[in-house]
């Protein structure tokens, strides 16, 4: 079973299933692993584990967030062989922050810009763990 935890804020949108995906460095899991989603009671690594849900992965989904010269940030699938990537679309970006628990790709770009320092010129290697 592997374990994702979670800031507060989105344990309520996890139980609605409004949240049904997560963007981490490294899955750690593949499709058909069980997965446990929780949040810290109270400091992170100084208290107890509070479970939200309990889900099965779907997916796993390899991506690039960066921030473009215009301090935009930008989405791309990265091709499991390692040949390249594909800039999402306007739309694909919008729905995978509707999936991400944000309201909107904006909400998202704030997000990940202030909880991953990122900066114009910067980009992260990731995964997407869909349940």
């Amino acid at each position: 079973m592997r374990v994702i935890l979670f800031q507060w804020r989105f344990e309520q949108s996890i139980q609605m299933g409004r949240k049904r995906s997560t963007i981490r460095l490294r899955a750690r899991c593949e499709p058909g692993d069980m997965l446990s989603l929780r949040r810290w009671q109270d400091k992170p690594y100084r208290s107890k584990q509070v479970p939200i849900k309990g889900a099965e992965c779907k997916a796993v989904n390899p991506l690039y967030l960066g921030i473009n010269s215009a301090d935009q940030l930008e989405v791309y699938e990265r091709f499991r062989d390692g040949s390249g990537r594909a800039q999402y679309s306007t739309k694909e970006c919008e729905q995978l922050a509707r999936i991400e628990g944000f309201d909107d790709f904006a909400e998202m770009e704030s997000w990940f810009k202030l909880n991953h320092k990122l900066k114009p010129g910067m980009g992260i290697e990731c995964e997407q763990i869909q349940w």
